[in-house]
């Protein structure tokens, strides 16, 4: 903190030290250049040490001055790695080179002791890449209180039936360290879990770009994070953010015509788990780890006995009900009567909203639009100008009006309401000026609540700067 005066340094101090104490929290360590401030602070609350460092850089209070002393020092056979560490230890706010405590260290040690001599081989190739061959992606997924983990496995089949399985990608994260009650942090983390797990097997898609039979997602541990997925109450934004995702993902996959599963399979089946528990190098030389369960290289009918857990896609029937843009185009198509009308609208959508939705709502559009298949081949029909866009933003505000009814535009008397020449519900208001824009001074009339009004809401803001 800083200030022109010593009472405004002391008012700050007190000011402070409430808000902490308002969260059962005592603030101490006080540090100042200013003695008659440090008079004023109570001494349990100043700080014993008599200088500081403020992001890596030592201050002394009392000279006022920062101080960075040059470590650079030469040493026998420097290599570009030393070199850059050295040149870099002047600035340090993380202390990356201060020595670690006895324990750390005893850790360390061990860590390095148990990975010496380690050496693990795997072939170069994953597959023959036969024109017959048929592939699978198994997805393994798992989470404990330290990390959560996936990994992606390429199944292959060539044709003469023999199988083989290949390890192509692994992922893990450290659970966040400020979280400490398991029955809370758990479940969340099984649900990231799950995340990954789908962000990695997109990603394997991606870059493979071979023809998949199936894919299949194996997750162990407990269900509640399946549980959250079929959901379709509120579980918090976090959990909704994330099941939408992974939901879309899969919805994705078997929208491209490839059957997917979500399976519940049992810890010791699963491979993932050695990701989240740490083997050593006796343990990890032979484990699965590198070739998947051995039931992946047996014939599908051999597979064991697991749970196959069916998303509910209720859920994401639910939303897409939901009054949405992609929603409100295909009710605006389905009303329209001429034709004429129709193409603007199709143009007014195939500008403006198409190119920028997501696959998954670029299908439901195909699906409940068909006319948009021959609007993509259709140059004439795509050239949209300033006129089809006011038509269409016109027609749309008219379909949106029929929901006014008599009661309504009695219930609002007071707004004068009345149709324009375009059949248009406005607000005609008293003030009458020529410098004024039409929509300024009879403003056109949104229902509460309405999608519609959301978007223009929105588009305002946006344009605005907001």
């Amino acid at each position: 903190m800083t200030d022109v005066s010593t009472n405004s340094l002391v008012e700050k101090y007190h000011a402070c030290k409430t808000v902490f104490k308002n969260m059962s929290t005592n603030l101490r360590q006080f540090l100042t250049n200013d003695i008659e401030c440090k008079k004023q602070i109570q001494s349990k609350d100043l700080a014993k040490s008599c200088s500081v460092k403020i992001f890596g850089i030592s201050w002394d209070p009392e000279s006022d001055f920062y101080s960075i002393p040059c470590k650079l020092c030469y040493s026998e056979n420097p290599t570009k790695r030393k070199v850059l560490k050295v040149a870099h230890s002047n600035f340090d706010p993380h202390a990356w080179d201060d020595p670690l405590s006895p324990s750390h260290d005893a850790t360390w040690r061990a860590i390095c002791e148990n990975a010496k001599g380690f050496i693990v081989t795997f072939p170069r190739a994953i597959t023959a890449s036969g024109e017959d061959d048929r592939y699978e992606l198994h997805a393994f997924v798992d989470a404990s209180i330290r990390a959560f983990a996936a990994v992606v496995y390429l199944r292959s089949i060539d044709k003469h039936g023999t199988v083989r399985s290949s390890l192509l990608m692994a992922r893990q994260r450290l659970a966040p360290i400020n979280s400490q009650t398991k029955t809370l942090i758990v479940p969340r983390l099984e649900l990231l879990a799950l995340l990954i797990g789908a962000r990695l097997t997109s990603f394997v898609m991606e870059e493979l770009q071979l023809k998949l039979e199936r894919i299949r997602i194996y997750y162990s541990d407990s269900k509640v994070a399946l549980h959250w997925l079929q959901s379709t109450h509120n579980n918090g934004l976090f959990v909704n953010n994330r099941c939408k995702e992974i939901q879309r993902r899969l919805t994705s996959w078997i929208s491209k015509g490839i059957p997917t599963y979500l399976h519940y399979i049992s810890s010791e089946l699963n491979p993932a788990d050695c990701a989240t528990r740490g083997f050593n190098k006796e343990e990890l030389a032979n484990h699965m780890w590198w070739t998947g369960p051995k039931f992946l290289v047996a014939p599908l009918e051999d597979f064991p006995n697991m749970e196959h857990f069916q998303w509910n896609t209720e859920i994401e029937d639910a939303k897409q009900q939901q009054p949405s843009p992609v929603n409100v185009a295909i009710h605006a198509i389905r009303t329209c009567q001429k034709s004429e009308t129709g193409n603007l609208v199709l143009k007014f959508l195939r500008k403006t909203v198409f190119e920028k939705l997501r696959d998954d709502s670029k299908l439901l559009l195909r699906e409940n639009i068909p006319e948009l298949a021959i609007i993509a081949v259709n140059l004439i029909l795509c050239l949209c100008n300033t006129t089809d866009m006011e038509i269409a933003e016109k027609l749309l505000i008219k379909l949106m009006q029929r929901k006014v009814t008599t009661s309504v535009i009695k219930k609002w008397n007071n707004f004068s309401i009345t149709k324009d020449e375009n059949g248009i519900l406005r607000c005609f208001g008293r003030i009458r000026s020529n410098h004024l824009a039409r929509d300024t001074l009879d403003t056109i009339l949104l229902l509460p609540h309405h999608t519609l009004t959301r978007l223009v809401i929105e588009h305002l803001q946006i344009s605005s700067g907001h």
